[in-house]
């Protein structure tokens, strides 16, 4: 089972187990239960490739792309 409180922090999740609010943010997942945004005190999102690597995200109005496992490009 996941935690649904802790230290005044509220959790909760989907059937898939991915973590849908903490107290402040939610997390949104595509199909294939990859991490596409998170909102709250700032908003996030990210964009995957066929082989379920993150290749993008923009977090804060800044954009990163992501090239192969080592290099991040803002």
């Amino acid at each position: 089972h996941a935690v649904a409180t802790a230290g005044g922090t509220s959790y909760s999740y989907d059937n898939n187990g991915n973590m849908l609010t903490r107290t402040g943010y939610t997390f949104g997942y595509d199909a294939e239960n990859r991490l596409v945004s998170v909102s709250g005190g700032a908003t996030a999102s990210f964009v995957y490739d066929g082989d379920n690597n993150r290749v993008k995200g923009t977090a804060g109005g800044v954009t990163s792309v992501y090239v192969g496992n080592y290099y991040e490009v803002a």
